[in-house]
């Protein structure tokens, strides 16, 4: 895999993708030596260093790896390289996006006269102003429902930019991790516009169509559109929402050029292809939470940000967000509330 080429993406393997898959294989017979099954344990593991000098990190402190900690040794290091990108969106970006997304529900303080699904647009705007991954509100087995929307109660109902918890179901060593999220009261006003009204009715297509049973319907918040038809009113996938999204991309013309490899005959090719994904949500809210928080004076925003993405460990947030942090540092103009509103226009 290391010199291979994705049959999907058309790149080469990436890192991550190696060691999670020679993880779940070294899972299995360590298992599997457990049980008597082989006689060997393939998991040799050895001692890496793996902690950062002081003089070239200036954080150092805050990791989580110390000198002397053992690795497998048939799972490749990790090398943060170019291809670990965290991309933000711009403001201007994130509106073209949302306009092909969809509109947002035509309530007072959004003044839109617009016929189209909300959906897409709020699954969206929910990733964008909580830190949530895109694939976690259609959690196989813990979506977030209708019932924890509804159950709700803001603090401060009047205030549109106050904040409620919602808790939701993410990755986590051994199973889903449970943590909690802040989801501005605005978004949970439109969350409530969207269960009943648009939701309702695609739950009553599937019911007369015969795609669910009647007096059911699914927990799942997202579900599929009223035209759906033999699939209308079911939970809503995120492939479903991830194609959404690329043909957003597309429309608000969000490409750029880039090669790929064509896996069988190995020739390098060069093609448009949407600049961001889904993920990308995640990655602006982390970046805007972040700088944000460090200009309202917050003395450690690392840790803040941590706890809103649900990283077990500090040094994931730092590697992955605050060491890219400063190329995003002249889009602050607010703090987070303001700017992340400003984004919804």
């Amino acid at each position: 895999m290391i010199y291979g080429i994705s049959p999907k993406t058309h790149r080469p393997y990436s890192d991550q993708t190696i060691r999670r898959r020679m993880l779940h294989v070294l899972a299995f017979y360590r298992h599997a030596f457990d049980k008597g099954w082989v006689v060997e344990q393939l998991d040799i593991r050895e001692v890496r260093e793996s902690f950062s000098r002081i003089e070239r990190d200036a954080l150092a402190h805050t990791r989580s790896g110390k000198a002397g900690r053992q690795q497998s040794t048939l799972v490749p290091r990790q090398n943060r390289g170019s291809h670990d990108v965290v991309r933000a969106m711009r403001m201007d970006e994130y509106k073209r996006l949302a306009h092909y997304l969809g509109p947002l529900p035509p309530s007072a303080h959004h003044g839109e006269e617009d016929a189209r699904p909300v959906r897409d647009r709020l699954w969206a705007e929910l990733c964008l102003l909580t830190g949530m991954r895109p694939d976690e509100p259609s959690h196989k087995k813990h979506p977030v429902t209708v019932h924890q929307i509804l159950n709700l109660s803001p603090q401060n109902p009047e205030d549109p930019l106050g904040i409620t918890y919602l808790q939701v179901a993410g990755k986590g060593r051994g199973g889903p991790k449970l943590r909690k999220v802040a989801i501005p009261n605005y978004l949970l006003h439109d969350l409530v516009w969207y269960i009943e009204n648009e939701r309702s009715g695609a739950v009553a297509a599937g019911r007369r169509n015969g795609a669910l049973k009647a007096n059911t319907e699914p927990a799942s918040l997202f579900l599929n559109h009223a035209s759906a038809k033999h699939n209308a009113g079911k939970p809503a996938q995120y492939e479903t929402f991830q194609s959404a999204f690329a043909r957003a991309c597309a429309q608000a013309d969000l490409t750029e050029l880039t090669t790929r490899v064509d896996p069988e005959t190995g020739e390098s090719y060069v093609e448009r292809a949407t600049k961001y994904t889904p993920h990308c949500l995640r990655h602006t809210f982390a970046i805007q939470f972040y700088l944000g928080q460090r200009k309202a004076g917050v003395a450690e925003p690392w840790k803040l940000l941590q706890a809103r993405l649900g990283h077990a460990n500090l040094s994931t947030t730092m590697d992955t967000y605050v060491r890219l942090v400063d190329e995003f540092s002249e889009t602050v103009t607010n703090a987070v509330v303001d700017f992340l509103a400003q984004m919804r226009g």
